[in-house]
């Protein structure tokens, strides 16, 4: 049986995370200040290697109600980050086929998955220990041969 991959990617709504601003020298310290909250959103996405994704189920038993997994993210290179959060998908996996009847989704990433909040003892439900929510449509990207 053949496993077919995607690449998937969030397009962002209500805000403009997906900018293409360069954070490269954000990336080797600290989080940028809270107030940048386009700043701190692109920061999180950035170092973040997992995130939490909410789909509307389409299965029997839960059909229409949220259900969430968890998946390996990536905004790109550290040199070449974007702010937008790619995953490498399956088919074969429960959220895709959820995505395949409603493409809307939420997904969510926090600091405290860095060492930044051990670091600074802030507790991971801490406002301190900032965390983003993504809400929009998630869509296959072509597969580029290059």
């Amino acid at each position: 049986m053949r496993k077919i991959i995607f690449f998937l990617t969030i397009f962002l709504c209500s805000t403009n995370v997906s900018s293409n601003l360069d954070l490269r020298k954000y990336f080797k310290v600290d989080p940028p200040p809270h107030e940048d909250v386009a700043k701190m959103a692109r920061y999180i996405v950035h170092v973040s290697d997992w995130a939490g994704m909410a789909t509307i189920s389409t299965r029997q038993g839960i059909l229409g109600s949220p259900f969430a997994n968890i998946f390996s993210v990536s905004d790109g290179t550290k040199k070449k980050s974007t702010g937008v959060p790619y995953m490498y998908l399956t088919d074969l996996e429960m959220s895709v086929k959820d995505l395949k009847v409603d493409n809307r989704a939420s997904i969510t990433m926090s600091l405290a998955q860095t060492s930044f909040c051990k670091r600074h003892k802030y507790d991971p439900e801490s406002p301190l220990c900032a965390h983003v929510v993504l809400t929009g449509n998630v869509e296959k990207v072509a597969v580029k041969n290059n």
